[in-house]
């Protein structure tokens, strides 16, 4: 041993932990008078009401007439963090709401990182300005799109405030906007393997079935591989009270052309319940 060295005899193990709070939320902007709001300007916006998700305010900006001159033919939707002096890591997803039942909403954005917005400058968007999601506004108006009714223009955000969901609050209803919240909900945890909100949306769809739904319900479930839900869907469509009902919506029309296998499985359970 050197001379004038303390000989180590035990070693110590130290450790620390760093939690990360989240909460899941949405909001919905209804944009009343949207034929109004055109015309008011290249790079002029109308925002929504403040909301509060993860302890941090956030905004809806909606740009009627283009962002920027280069872009004067497009609509632009940002999400923006409103509260003072903060930083945030977050998930979201921006849409247009399609009115017409059976047609599909337009996707704006779902990104597939944790986005850090900042309430200094730009970065309050999460991205840089010039960067906006855009939809060609003569797409948006024509009269078979079905996003314009009544003169009024929907946009649905969902957003996952922190790196990790650790405890999800939902309440469970049947009401239509938070069921296809919950959808959306369901997305985006299938796309980020986040297995248990997976299980709480398959739930709570899973609880919220009737004719209207459940052969929609069912072609979300088998897209994402939920073989609860999917089975809770083809139990509740081979009901004996139930099917003739189903057969008429246009979900179950979508279904039969675009995923006929379903059905075959919809048929062999409604022959076992028949046998029974």
């Amino acid at each position: 041993m050197l001379s004038g060295l303390t000989p180590i005899t035990k070693a110590k193990t130290t450790a620390s932990r760093c939690t990360t709070g989240s909460e899941v939320g949405g909001h919905i902007f209804e944009i009343n008078g949207y034929r109004f709001q055109k015309g008011i300007g290249v790079g002029k916006f109308v925002r929504s009401n403040i909301f509060a998700v993860g302890g941090f305010d956030w905004a809806i900006r909606f740009y009627p007439d283009g962002v920027c001159e280069a872009y004067k033919e497009y609509i632009s939707v940002y999400l923006e963090l409103m509260s003072d002096n903060a930083e945030v890591r977050a998930l979201y997803s921006l849409r247009l709401v399609n009115q017409v039942p059976g047609l599909s909403n337009w996707e704006l954005t779902l990104n597939k990182q944790p986005v850090v917005f900042s309430s200094r400058g730009k970065n309050r968007f999460g991205t840089v300005i010039s960067h906006a999601y855009f939809k060609l506004r003569s797409d948006l108006e024509l009269p078979e799109s079905g996003f314009i009714k009544d003169n009024r223009l929907t946009i649905k955000c969902l957003l996952l405030g922190g790196d990790k969901i650790e405890m999800i609050l939902i309440k469970e209803s049947h009401g239509g906007d938070k069921i296809e919240m919950i959808r959306h909900l369901l997305v985006a945890a299938d796309r980020y393997a986040m297995d248990r909100l997976k299980l709480i949306c398959q739930h709570i769809l899973g609880k919220s079935l009737h004719v209207d739904n459940v052969a929609t319900t069912l072609a979300l479930a088998d897209q994402h591989s939920c073989d609860k839900l999917k089975k809770v869907c083809i139990e509740f469509m081979a009901s004996s009270n139930a099917m003739d009902a189903v057969a008429a919506t246009g979900g179950y029309a979508n279904l039969k052309r675009t995923s006929p296998s379903l059905l075959v499985d919809v048929f062999e359970e409604t022959s076992r319940l028949r046998k029974a």
